[in-house]
């Protein structure tokens, strides 16, 4: 039940700023957008940040062995 719930919050959100944006577009149209854009970016920054955490200096080696033992 509280799936449904978020799923039907979540969707009554993204209607009301998508037909509001729509109605009025320009500048109001740009602004949602870019800050959904940024809303939507945070869950990948976390998950690269985490991954980086995780990996260590093997990630580093990795991506450009050649700053083995200079970083």
């Amino acid at each position: 039940m509280v799936g449904v719930i978020a799923v039907g919050i979540a969707a009554v959100i993204g209607m009301t700023i998508g037909l509001v944006a729509g109605y009025f577009g320009g500048w109001v149209s740009t602004i949602s957008m870019r800050f959904i854009d940024s809303l939507m970016t945070f869950p990948t920054i976390m998950l690269v940040v985490f991954s980086f955490n995780m990996v260590g200096d093997g990630l580093r080696d990795a991506l450009d062995p050649r700053l083995r033992g200079i970083l």
